[in-house]
């Protein structure tokens, strides 16, 4: 520790030997600069450096030599590292966890040790079959739960529909259980908790990372027509379709044309394009159709019209809409068709049906 003055008294008497020991100090102050925990500001001079070990922080004189500039901290005390079966469940400051990092006490949001510098989010949820669900390893494989990383293992984690009732929203969260990572299903939704993580309400133990809409049978889904699966981290462009072919219809008010649905499972705000064509015909002479895109049971207001002149002829038709999810829940696309006159039968071939996430 350097604290000596870096003036050399003018006032005599001066011996040898107290000039050359005052001389010394000088010099050494002047070579390594002042430190220690008491502030040197009676010695120093303009631009000159005090390492305050006190608070951990070095300090430089401003210009006129009257104040201390803060410019950085000094080196970092090392810290112990655990085994991640052996953290510390007590405030010791900073650690090192095997496997995890840094990790610093956090008494606020989790009253124990959480990571630094967590990676997160590398996996995403994927359909098996009709009754698994598995949380896989995706751009590495790390989680954050409850506040600390986890690994995801290379088989995944499964999700079973054991005890799932039918027709039926669930959100996917991660827990700890016994130190190995599980996913539960659960009709609570979410917020974003400490650290940005999105949580369970009300349980910030739980890590979302996908929901699901049971069938009427309580099983997943995953088709072309029906998408019943959404990840949270990484997930897929979702893009749901169907291809009708020789539908027909007679009513002269709206009416579900025969397999024209299709059904996705979009987060709340996600963008779609949602769109239809194929071309029609007629059973008789000069008819008319009207064919309307259905959103959850409501009419869009996106409708396709055509006119026939007679039993021989066809007509194209095609309509889209850019849809915005403003729920969780699974969203329908269907078709509509009427007829006018009344007795008529309109007749619709290769229609098709698309719904295509928005980047």
């Amino acid at each position: 520790m350097t604290q000596a003055s870096i003036a050399v008294s003018q006032t005599p008497p001066l011996p040898g030997l107290s000039l050359v020991q005052t001389t010394n100090a000088a010099l050494q102050t002047v070579a390594t600069d002042f430190s220690g925990d008491t502030d040197p500001a009676a010695f120093a001079g303009p631009f000159m450096k005090w390492a305050d070990t006190a608070n951990g922080l070095l300090k430089r004189r401003n210009a006129a030599g009257t104040a201390w500039i803060t410019e950085g901290t000094l080196f970092q005390q090392s810290v112990d590292t655990f085994p991640d079966d052996s953290i510390p469940s007590t405030d010791q400051g900073p650690i090192n966890v095997s496997g995890q990092g840094l990790m610093e006490w956090d008494g606020t949001d989790y009253n124990k040790y959480i990571s630094v510098q967590p990676a997160h989010g590398q996996c995403r949820l994927v359909y098996t079959s009709g009754t698994q669900c598995t949380l896989m390893p995706f751009k590495g494989n790390h989680l954050v739960v409850g506040g600390r990383t986890y690994r995801i293992d290379n088989s995944g984690i499964v999700l079973p529909n054991t005890g799932l009732a039918a027709s039926t929203l669930y959100y996917l969260y991660a827990y700890i259980d016994a130190g190995a990572v599980k996913v539960e299903a659960s009709t609570t939704g979410y917020v974003k908790g400490p650290g940005g993580v999105e949580v369970r309400n009300g349980d910030s133990s739980r890590t979302l990372v996908g929901k699901v809409v049971t069938t009427s049978g309580s099983m997943f889904t995953d088709t072309d027509a029906a998408r019943g699966v959404a990840s949270w981290f990484n997930p897929r462009q979702i893009s749901a379709n169907a291809l009708v072919q020789g539908s027909s219809f007679t009513s002269t008010s709206d009416a579900l044309v025969a397999g024209a649905t299709i059904t996705f499972l979009p987060w709340q705000g996600d963008s779609f394009a949602c769109s239809f064509d194929g071309y029609g015909t007629s059973n008789t002479g000069v008819s008319g159709t009207v064919l309307t895109l259905y959103l959850n049971g409501n009419s869009s207001g996106r409708i396709a019209a055509y006119t026939v002149p007679g039993a021989n002829y066809s007509c194209g038709f095609s309509q889209s809409l850019n849809f915005k999810a403003n729920a969780e829940s699974m969203v329908t696309m269907q078709i509509y068709g009427r007829v006018a006159p009344s007795g008529v039968q309109s007749t619709v071939n290769n229609m098709s049906l698309n719904a295509l996430e928005m980047a």
